[in-house]
């Protein structure tokens, strides 16, 4: 027995040691021996864990073709190739990735429902060849300012907010509060049961984690300092400071502000490696979805003059078909205990909805849902016209109280591939009130 496996071992050996040098790999299964890459500022590190593939595992077009989009993503290549070359018995990939750097500041201006806007900004890219974006942000307005510092990186993200808000509110006998400065007659939607002055001063930071390609989570801490002035009838009664702490999670296609940032390096050139196949129609439409939830809590424990629990969740379900159109769902819904006066949630854009409103309810729990779908007018080399359409529906409770907020509208833009100039006009029309509010922004949202 022991002469058997002597001999069948012998044998395996020498078939192995025989056929080995003479094995033949598939260009599609053989191993990557090695990638090279060029023409790059940014760090290769970057580039490597953009790649669906590794050194020593086969390569597909799949995989190829996957990588691709992955680095498009980076919003930093102003042309982009890579190739695959057969060596003998080796396979390697050469990519050739060129991109740049910038610092650049840009200043936008508008009007949202007849208040006027200024913001400055101040925007650099790659300088640490991380693929880093980071910026600072200010918006000054009527009785609002507010600056922004954020940091965003491949893996992760940093965000520093600062908040300085005074206005005059009124709330209505039917349970609404205006959600800006009137310059007109505050008595248009009724009558008015209480004003009072009210100042915010606050601070927010929220740190965020890309845990896989799918999914981000992020930390939060928040503090602010409440304060109310009677004019007529009563003030709200959470006069004080509020601080917490909070969790979030994301999965899925999400838009952020990184996003955004990335129209800015087009004026160098960077993120244009994809702009042939941008202006070109989709072979079949493409789907998004994403999924959001988050909790806040703020206690004595942490310094808060009061003590709730905020929670959050909803998701985002989105449709571009062949000549670039989207459709878009969101849904989102808040349930709150214990909740202070300026921490309730309300019917506006905060909280998911499209439109621009004069006036909104609030309350301890929220659903919202918003719709809209925007077409490409023209689309070419200079940059893409659009026009969109939206409708709104909210149903928001507090104790025993309902309400519920509708409104639709419609909207036209303009924005620059090579130039961070987006030019837009935009109306809502509120069912509730049965009145129109228009708004416009060049260099900004609207």
């Amino acid at each position: 027995m022991k002469k058997i496996f002597a001999v069948n071992f012998q044998l395996f050996a020498f078939l192995s040691v025989f056929f080995w040098p003479v094995a033949v790999y598939c260009e599609g299964d053989a191993p990557v021996a090695n990638i090279f890459i060029s023409g790059n500022r940014v760090k290769e590190s970057v580039i490597l864990n953009k790649l669906a593939f590794k050194k020593g595992l086969p390569l597909t077009e799949e995989q190829i073709e996957e990588s691709r989009l992955n680095l498009y993503s980076l919003g930093l290549f102003k042309s982009l190739k890579i190739e695959k070359r057969a060596e003998g018995d080796r396979l390697n990939v050469f990519i050739e990735a060129k991109d740049g750097w910038f610092v650049f500041p840009w200043v936008m201006f508008g009007s949202r429902g007849g208040v006027r806007y200024s913001s400055f900004m101040l925007v650099e890219q790659n300088i640490f060849k991380e693929a880093e974006r980071i910026m600072f942000f200010g918006n000054y307005q009527e009785n609002l300012s507010f600056n922004v510092l954020s940091l965003f990186f491949p893996e992760y993200s940093f965000t520093a907010l600062h908040e300085n808000r005074f206005n005059t509110e009124y709330r209505y006998s039917d349970g609404a509060y205006n959600t800006q400065t009137f310059s007109g007659d505050v008595f248009k939607f009724g009558p008015v049961s209480d004003c009072y002055e009210k100042k915010i001063t606050g601070v927010r930071i929220n740190a965020g984690k890309k845990i896989s390609d799918k999914i981000s989570a992020a930390l939060l801490a928040a503090e602010s300092d409440v304060e109310y002035s009677p004019v007529s009838g009563t003030a709200p009664s959470d006069r004080g400071r509020i601080r917490l702490a909070g969790v979030s999670l994301s999965y899925g296609d999400v838009e952020n502000r990184a996003e955004m940032l990335s129209s800015f390096g087009r004026i160098f050139g960077l993120g244009m490696a994809d702009m042939a196949e941008n202006l070109k129609k989709n072979g079949r439409a493409k789907r998004e979805t994403g999924l959001q939830c988050s909790i806040e809590r703020a206690e004595p424990a942490i310094g808060s003059d009061f003590e709730f629990t905020k929670f959050t969740a909803g998701g985002n379900a989105a449709v571009v078909y062949g000549d670039k159109s989207r459709l878009a769902v969101l849904i989102r819904g808040g349930l709150g205990s214990g909740l202070p006066f300026s921490q309730l949630f309300s019917t506006g854009r905060r909280e998911g909805m499209s439109g621009v409103y004069a006036r909104e309810f609030r309350g301890d729990r929220i659903a919202v849902s918003s719709a809209n779908y925007r077409y490409p007018i023209l689309r070419n080399g200079l940059g893409n016209m659009s026009a969109g359409v939206f409708a709104d529906y909210a149903l928001c409770f507090n104790q025993a109280n309902q309400w519920e907020k509708s409104g639709a509208g419609l909207n036209f833009t303009y924005q620059f591939w090579r130039f961070p100039i987006p030019i837009g006009v935009g109306y809502t029309y509120s069912f509730n009130d049965e009145d129109w509010l228009g708004s416009f922004s060049v260099g900004g949202a609207f």
